[in-house]
């Protein structure tokens, strides 16, 4: 029987399909380069707090907690949007999904009052859940969406993501939403967040954030 070691040796002496040889340094593949890049992103804006949301985002596998579309975006944070936010999202997500690569939203609590109050009331909802009790859980549902208006202060990001190695400093796609998308966004209340992955040797990489 082959050990896991004699099946290494022979995948690395032997390979079935042939090799293929890349350094992402100099790689002219920007889509995968990208994908690789926002993965890092993401990865960077979960450890500091953000909730992230796939927007136009087409090369980034849909496989981690948090990577969804616009529908489940907006059916987890309605309550903090207005109109005007709504529709903006909707209509450049079908016109113009590549305007951003992320959503992402910050949350904190303005007391601790407020958040003892908002867990809870969240466990008794999931309590009348598993109780099926649907009054009780109308009710708790209608308690809980006024505990977070009132103590929950929520902050909308439109996230773009680019990824050069450390000789680039080629931004100029930016300029175009310099000059529309990001003062408008703006205007309505979000964020614009620029993330700036820089790809080293040795597998190592650079993420640095700037709001526009």
């Amino acid at each position: 029987m082959k050990t896991m070691y004699h099946i290494f040796r022979e995948f690395e002496t032997k390979p079935e399909c042939g090799e293929w040889h890349l350094n992402l340094l100099e790689e002219k593949d920007t889509s995968l380069v990208g994908a690789i890049g926002e993965l890092i992103a993401w990865k960077y804006l979960s450890k500091i707090g953000f909730s992230i949301y796939r927007f136009g985002s087409v090369y980034f596998p849909g496989i981690h907690k948090g990577q969804v579309g616009l529908s489940d975006f907006l059916s987890e944070n309605l309550i903090w949007l207005d109109e005007k936010q709504v529709d903006y999202l909707k209509n450049i997500y079908k016109y113009e999904a590549r305007a951003w690569d992320f959503i992402g939203c910050r949350r904190q609590y303005r007391s601790r009052y407020g958040r003892r109050k908002i867990e809870q009331t969240s466990s008794e909802l999931r309590e009348a859940h598993s109780k099926k009790e649907e009054k009780e859980i109308k009710a708790k549902k209608e308690a809980l969406e006024k505990l977070l208006k009132k103590f929950l202060i929520v902050d909308f990001y439109l996230i773009e993501i680019k990824t050069r190695s450390e000789s680039s400093h080629d931004l100029r796609s930016l300029k175009w939403k310099m000059q529309t998308n990001i003062p408008y966004a703006k205007s309505l209340g979000f964020k614009p967040l620029l993330i700036i992955v820089t790809l080293l040797d040795n597998w190592r990489a650079k993420v640095a954030c700037k709001e526009l």
